[in-house]
């Protein structure tokens, strides 16, 4: 088989998986009621069948709906807190949105890694379909990791004003074999914030890239 060949051959096999792992906009029922702006969110959509789905995404808190990001699974945001309307929430928020396509026994839990490199910590947030404020099927909603029922949660404290590297799972667990429409399945993604000083040397290195082409074509 030719090289061109044994290439193709790689893209074609490679391509389900790359459409399935690409960031995407507005899944069902987003965004949440009363919210505005939040629409360009993007989104890591893991489809279960059934019309089932678990989907994570991050945005800039108050400042845009969208943060810079690999296209895949990868946020990058801002370290600090935002101060104008006095809630001291960090700079960038967690949104999530889910469906369990018809299935009462399947569970949605939403887990939060300390330290998202390592990849052993993930510890949980919450069940979401037990909340009070959602129905057994469905939900979605932004929030932010300075929110008061998450800083007090037992076992995590984020630290807004540092660098971090905070990796997020949304897990659907199909609790009944018997219901075979859906499949239990996980979405996840990282945010990540970078030291200040990393971002200027990056700044640094580019400007002088810049220099060196300009003195190049003089």
């Amino acid at each position: 088989m030719s090289i061109k060949k044994i290439a193709a051959a790689a893209l074609f096999t490679l391509a389900p998986f790359a459409a399935q792992a690409a960031l995407t906009t507005l899944p069902a029922g987003w965004p949440p009621a009363g919210s505005s702006g939040l629409a360009p969110v993007q989104f890591n959509v893991v489809d279960l069948g059934n019309n089932a789905f678990v989907a994570l995404g991050a945005h800039a808190y108050k400042n845009s709906a969208s943060l810079k990001n690999d296209g895949i699974s990868t946020f990058f945001a801002d370290e600090g807190t935002y101060a104008p309307d006095g809630k001291k929430y960090a700079n960038w928020s967690f949104d999530f949105a889910y469906s369990t396509g018809g299935c009462t026994t399947c569970s949605v839990f939403l887990q939060v890694d300390t330290n998202a490199g390592a990849g052993t910590n993930f510890v949980n947030l919450l069940e979401l379909t037990t909340l009070p404020s959602y129905s057994k099927l469905s939900g979605v909603d932004s929030w932010n990791m300075e929110m008061g029922f998450i800083t007090a949660f037992t076992g995590y404290n984020f630290n807004p004003n540092s660098a971090s590297s905070t990796g997020f799972r949304l897990s659907l667990v199909n609790n009944d074999p018997a219901f075979a429409g859906v499949n239990s399945g996980v979405s996840e993604i990282t945010v990540n914030v970078p030291e200040p000083g990393t971002i200027s040397l990056a700044g640094l290195a580019l400007a002088g890239m810049a220099l060196l082409r300009r003195r190049r074509k003089n």
